[in-house]
């Protein structure tokens, strides 16, 4: 295998695009779930509707680049445990604390008529707070799934691995995509339905990205030369020209109400094709990129370290800074709301994160750099 247990060149600038995408998706959300959205927002929201599944792909490529070929399952466990629960149960208690008990407690005390959340029973936001932990708060399902995909790596690991010895990736990869079309064709069904919620939160709706993270972990050179072949203008119009088409399913699939089933099944069934695109596009942009050099590159891979801190955090200053833009008399349809948006839910999140990781217990709070946890060896050598 190349590169196995070594840090890959351009990784962490593909994790930073991931990142970027999944807090742009959320900041174009204001305007593209209001009413007459701008298309434009929409377009922006299709475009980066994939963040998640890249974050997950990239997992894939991390993973199975440091552990393969035989590991320890305790120490497996016991890295990814302490790399992603602990944070997951402070910021999810966070915001349950935010968005439900605080409005309980503020609407108790000032004998308010009830609002959001302020009428629940302690036994119901007991509840509530065991399910926000099961399923995820709002943008934390991404958290219950890539768990359950650590708890399956050591058995998808052994299947990749009997696939590579018969030289037959391609069928498992094929089998995945189909299973994973299948399987979320099937909570699309439920959608309108409580169990819907439960169902689109199991590891298969997201397993082929997984998958497809192994395969590119261990052929990730012979990638890099071939997709450094590919013109980037003729890639970029394929992304142009397939966000146009995904921009339209997307409208009619996900912000229309009711959702006109033909487009639903577009979506299904077409929306994995296209994040393959977007994949292919950033590892042709990611990895011809070279170590840090300049303003742009070193602050990107910044990012792309603290990408799951900011993850964790970015939700907060999107509801903060968008209340505080819309009191100021920005709307939904004013086009300098979404660039001033991100810009400051972007820059507070990091600053938060710097400024977490300085506190001693910043590995429970906020979890690790991901450079730096991902490979010691380098982290070794800038000490």
């Amino acid at each position: 295998m190349e590169d196995s247990g070594g840090w890959l060149q351009g990784i962490h600038y593909f994790r930073a695009i991931a990142i970027i995408e999944i807090v742009t998706f959320h900041v174009v959300g204001v305007g593209a779930l209001a009413p007459n959205p701008l298309w434009i927002t929409v377009a922006l929201r299709a475009f980066t509707s994939f963040g998640v599944p890249h974050f997950i792909f990239i997992s894939g490529v991390v993973l199975y680049n440091k552990y393969n070929n035989g590991f320890s399952l305790s120490a497996f466990y016991k890295r990814r445990f302490n790399a992603v629960v602990p944070p997951y149960l402070v910021w999810s208690t966070f915001y349950f604390a935010v968005y439900y008990v605080v409005p309980t407690v503020y609407t108790f005390i000032l004998h308010l008529p009830t609002v959001h959340g302020s009428n629940q029973s302690v036994v119901t936001l007991a509840s509530t707070y065991l399910e926000v932990l099961i399923v995820g708060y709002q943008f934390l399902w991404f958290v219950p799934v890539l768990i359950q995909l650590y708890l399956l790596y050591p058995l998808l690991e052994k299947m990749y691995a009997r696939t590579t010895r018969q030289n037959s990736q391609i069928y498992i990869l094929s089998f995945l995509l189909l299973a994973q079309i299948s399987y979320v064709s099937l909570t699309a069904a439920f959608s309108s339905q409580l169990v819907g919620s439960y169902l689109s939160i199991l590891f298969l709706s997201y397993v082929f990205y997984f998958v497809l993270g192994f395969f590119i972990a261990r052929h990730y050179e012979a990638m890099k030369q071939r997709v450094a072949t590919f013109s980037l203008k003729s890639i970029s119009l394929m992304v142009l020209a397939s966000t146009i088409y995904y921009s339209i399913v997307y409208y009619h699939a996900v912000l229309s109400s009711p959702a006109p089933p033909y487009y639903t099944l577009l979506s299904v069934v077409t929306g994995p094709f296209y994040c393959l695109v977007l994949i292919l596009f950033y590892l042709r942009i990611s990895t011809t990129w070279q170590e840090p050099r300049g303003f742009f590159l070193s602050h990107l891979e910044k990012i792309g370290e603290d990408s799951f801190g900011i993850f964790l955090v970015h939700w907060f200053f999107v509801g903060t800074f968008t209340l505080v833009l819309f009191t100021l008399g920005l709307s939904a349809h004013n086009l300098i709301l979404y660039p001033v948006l991100f810009v400051l839910t972007l820059i507070s999140s990091y600053l938060t994160v710097q400024a977490l990781y300085r506190l001693p217990i910043s590995n429970i709070i906020i979890g690790k750099p991901r450079k730096r946890a991902e490979n010691p060896t380098a982290a070794s050598k800038k000490a």
